[in-house]
């Protein structure tokens, strides 16, 4: 079994068998993560009678999202990396090229009024923040988000695409290692908590 978290947003927790299917998926939104978190785990292992030493791996989401969410599933990951229970952390705004998509823009709120765009094709990717006031996406194709809270449009989100077929994600960073990533934040840590 292998256990899946994404605190970027909120919680998304879930279990998934050797398969690469849903046992359980859990999206919870009305409460502080590092709050309940723990809770939430031990019940759905409780319920498949898995021991954390069980599992086969965690695989989680680094960002971007909240700073302190992102913090919560990293505390997290390092209890797990101790027990010798392997990692394999992603990127948001990898999902839609994991997919199999070879271009296109994801974009989610930065906080402090700003968007983030990731965009990419076959032979490049950059990243950029512009205020929320002054996103234009008329020019781009393929357009992509966390959960479509974006935009008023038939925007694909990244979370929903990871629900409906775990099994394409999972295969890829089971596979390559190269994929594991560090905690990705929409900005530098010094802008982050810059004062003034």
């Amino acid at each position: 079994m292998h256990l899946y978290l994404d605190t970027t947003h909120g919680i998304v927790l879930g279990l998934i068998d050797e398969k690469l299917n849903w046992l359980e998926y859990a999206s919870i939104d009305n409460a502080k993560s590092s709050a309940i978190l723990h809770s939430e785990i031990h019940k759905i292992l409780n319920k498949y009678e898995i021991e954390p030493t069980g599992l086969k791996s965690l695989i989680y989401c680094a960002g971007p999202g909240s700073y302190t969410g992102m913090r919560v599933s990293e505390g997290l990951a390092q209890i797990f990396e101790m027990a010798k229970i392997p990692l394999y952390p992603f990127y948001h705004f990898e999902v839609p090229y994991i997919f199999n998509n070879d271009s296109g823009i994801w974009i989610d709120h930065a906080f402090k009024g700003e968007i983030f765009i990731y965009e990419w094709n076959k032979l490049e990717n950059s990243t950029s923040r512009v205020a929320s006031d002054e996103l234009n996406l008329s020019q781009y194709k393929n357009i992509y988000s966390y959960n479509n809270q974006i935009l008023d449009s038939d925007v694909e989100s990244t979370s929903e695409m990871i629900k409906k077929n775990p099994s394409i994600l999972l295969k890829k960073l089971l596979t390559e290692s190269s994929l594991n990533r560090e905690l990705y934040y929409y900005r530098d840590l010094s802008e982050e908590f810059r004062r003034g």
